[in-house]
């Protein structure tokens, strides 16, 4: 397995210091408050040792689930509680999960409002053996083989430990129960060794260290062998006390008491604000000069090589910018249309294109992204010819005949390969276990050579050159890294993205947990515009009714594996099964916004999707009316979401 519980001959000291002196430091998480105007998310991250934790696991949730759910309601605040200790015990000892907790405390650091929350007590808990076969993984985190999960988990959490508080309970309480009978602690070796830590962390991180005591009531039952846990009033007035403290020091709501529906400006401004990169500033050029004397220009690309970055770097210039895949009607893309020409001083008319034409003055820009979401009527009603203003549209495919037929002044423009060698360095980073290796990282060797074999040399000079994109790269080195082989990729990269996820997606079925992996990219895809985290948390947590009736007999080879546990004792997935989701999706997930948690997957992501699953209405419907449920069931976090109540509503009304 890669992990088991500690067996050592001998406690040695100063074996241990070195691994633990990584916490050292003086490091501070980022100052300020968090000042927002829709939910904010404060992630608590839950470090324990599986069963002996059991009790304050309980209490730390029902704590946030209950005590201060109006505090946080009324200061716009989700609770997100990270606590990979909820599920079986063959979770915890599973070293996929050292993976995980490595993602989790990765993004953390990138978020800084995440809150650390850890349990110190009689056990070590399961450790890393010699079997844990990733040695390049153990050298970046500066982890040695024989440290235990929480050791290592505190160790990843470095010198940000001033958001966190360490919780240690005195072992005053085995002195009531019979251990002659049931084995709960760990030998004299494994206490010492626990106790050295908790002495260690004491030293390092005084000020947020806290001690309690507890009594006990027995053992609940001979199988589970779970020790009842009483008096634990003042671990749960520490615990309550510190939540409090940080949503009242670190967040600040400076929105209106009547949320509504920002999804559409948040979406907006992550790509407005988004760093253009450097090689497509040539690109963008090409395309103004071309625009400057040309009525329409078709930017023409794969999926992921860069038409909506060139399309915001070209937003710097006067221009509307609309996106088509952010619409579910043609009528709701042309007001959008209407109010960012007005922005750019186009007179507004009751009708669209009298609206465009009366215009007279300097040459605007109208950019219109994932243009083949819109039929050919449809595009063409809205492309109204001016000679005040350039249409610039972005596709997937050639629709330049039959545009060329309608209108006089037509020029293609196609979006530039990466060189290979920079493809090259793409996946080999994205080989990595969970998401891309950080600049100034060393890309380990293995990896260098696996991606050099899926870059073969051209055998024939007439061969057709390979179209190379940063999310064709990335979904090459998902597949491998989950099992495709380098020979089947050096032949499979030489198709578009979108065929490649089309793979990726059978290979997501076979997998145990496929039906989540699955069930959050349709989400995302019926929702154009993207879901909160804590949205998609809530619709997957009845896992069996994840997915439709219809996907399941029409894809027979599924054999999934549904966890049934509420997540303290909320209809959610759990945290380590929503971790896999994210580790596993990470090529695919946008953050548009870190303080909501509002993801996103890419326009041709939802077109690769739509196209496998959602093949007849009953299936779409499927979904609607989860998200309907969702709606109608009284969150707090959805009452300002009236983009998914339209979602609902269209089925009403188709129905």
């Amino acid at each position: 397995m890669g992990c088991g519980r500690s067996r050592e001959d001998a406690f040695q000291a100063e074996n241990c210091d070195r691994m633990w002196r990584a916490m050292n430091g003086d490091g501070t998480v980022g100052s300020g408050k968090i000042r927002h105007d829709s939910w904010a998310v404060l992630r608590l991250i839950v470090v324990s040792t599986y069963k002996d934790f059991k009790n304050e696991r309980k209490i730390i949730h029902d704590v946030v689930n209950n005590e201060l759910v109006e505090m946080a309601k009324k200061r716009r605040i989700i609770i997100l509680i990270e606590d990979f200790n909820s599920e079986t015990k063959a979770s915890a000892e599973d070293p996929e999960t050292l993976y995980l907790t490595a993602h989790l405390m990765d993004e953390s650091k990138e978020r800084k409002r995440v809150f650390y929350l850890h349990l110190l007590g009689e056990c070590s808990g399961y450790i890393v053996g010699d079997e844990f076969a990733d040695s390049d993984f153990l050298h970046r985190y500066s982890i040695e083989r024989g440290i235990s999960m929480n050791e290592a988990t505190a160790m990843m959490l470095d010198k940000y430990h001033s958001n966190a508080i360490f919780l240690r309970r005195h072992p005053s309480f085995l002195q009531e129960i019979p251990f002659h009978e049931v084995k709960f602690v760990e030998d004299e070796v494994g206490r010492t060794r626990v106790n050295y830590f908790a002495d260690q962390v004491e030293k390092i991180a005084a000020d947020q260290c806290v001690k309690y005591s507890c009594k006990s009531e027995g053992v609940n039952n001979r199988h589970q062998k779970h020790v009842q846990l009483t008096a634990l009033d003042a671990f749960q007035s520490e615990v309550k006390k510190f939540l409090m403290t940080r949503m009242e020091n670190c967040f600040e709501f400076v929105g209106d008491e009547d949320l509504r529906d920002r999804s559409e400006e948040i979406v907006h401004d992550y790509y407005a604000n988004r760093h253009c990169p450097a090689d497509l500033l040539p690109e963008i050029e090409k395309v103004k000069s071309l625009a400057d004397t040309t009525e329409i220009v078709i930017v023409m690309g794969d999926g992921g090589s860069g038409k909506t970055s060139l399309l915001y770097g070209l937003s710097q210039y006067k221009c509307a910018h609309v996106s088509c895949s952010s619409f579910k009607t043609k009528e709701g893309m042309i007001k959008r249309i209407q109010i960012e020409c007005g922005r750019a001083h186009i007179p507004h008319f009751s009708e669209y294109r009298l609206s465009l034409q009366s215009y007279v003055g300097p040459k605007i820009l109208v950019l219109i992204d994932d243009a083949d979401e819109l039929t050919r009527d449809e595009l063409l009603s809205v492309l109204v010819p001016s000679p005040y203003l350039s249409w610039v549209i972005a596709v997937r495919r050639n629709i330049s005949k039959w545009i060329q037929k309608a209108y006089s002044s037509v020029v293609l423009h196609q979006m530039p390969s990466l060189d290979p060698l920079e493809a090259k360095v793409i996946v080999s980073q994205y080989l990595d276990f969970h998401t891309a290796l950080s600049d100034g990282m060393v890309v380990p060797e293995g990896y260098s050579r696996a991606a050099e074999a899926i870059f073969p040399p051209a055998q024939d000079e007439k061969e057709e050159e390979v179209f190379w994109s940063p999310s064709k790269c990335m979904v090459v080195a998902s597949l491998v890294r989950n099992g495709a082989s380098l020979k089947r990729m050096a032949t499979l990269s030489k198709h578009a993205v979108t065929s490649l996820l089309e793979t990726e997606l059978l290979l997501m079925e076979t997998d145990c947990k496929g039906h989540l992996l699955i069930g959050t990219l349709a989400f995302l895809t019926i929702c154009p515009l993207g879901m909160r985290e804590i949205e998609l948390r809530t619709l997957l947590g009845t896992e069996m009714r994840v997915l439709p009736t219809s996907i399941k007999r029409r894809h027979s080879t599924l054999n999934f594996e549904y966890c049934t546990d509420s997540y303290g004792g909320k209809s959610m997935v759990s945290a380590l099964r929503w971790r896999f989701i994210v580790s596993r999706l990470s090529h695919l997930l946008l953050t548009i916004d870190p303080i909501s948690s509002h993801l996103q997957i890419p326009s041709f992501a939802r077109k690769t999707v739509a196209k496998r699953y959602f093949t007849s209405t009953t299936t779409v419907e499927h979904f609607q009316k989860r998200i309907g449920k969702m709606v109608g069931a009284g969150h707090s976090f959805v009452v300002d979401r009236s983009i998914l109540r339209d979602i609902s509503v269209i089925l009403v009304d188709s129905s």
